[in-house]
């Protein structure tokens, strides 16, 4: 149980800094493909899906950055 706890958080977190440094393609489809090195925990056959839940604006000359909800989220509560 706490393996799948373990593998459930660092999916979670991996989504997370993903979809802060792809949201320029955040409209279009993609794969992910998750490699099973231990024999005891099976994701065969599950769907895993990301979501972008903000979005990322720059100043001019990129030195710095703020994120801001994305829009389809902006309702969410």
């Amino acid at each position: 149980m706490k393996r799948a706890k373990k593998l459930a958080g660092l999916l979670l977190a991996l989504v997370m800094v993903m979809s802060m440094t792809i949201t320029a393609f955040a409209e279009s489809e993609y794969s992910i493909t998750v490699k099973n090195i231990k024999d005891s925990i099976s994701i065969d056959g599950n769907k895993y899906y990301a979501y972008k839940l903000f979005d990322v604006t720059y100043n001019d000359d990129k030195s710095s950055f703020a994120y801001t909800i994305a829009k389809d989220f902006k309702d969410f509560q």
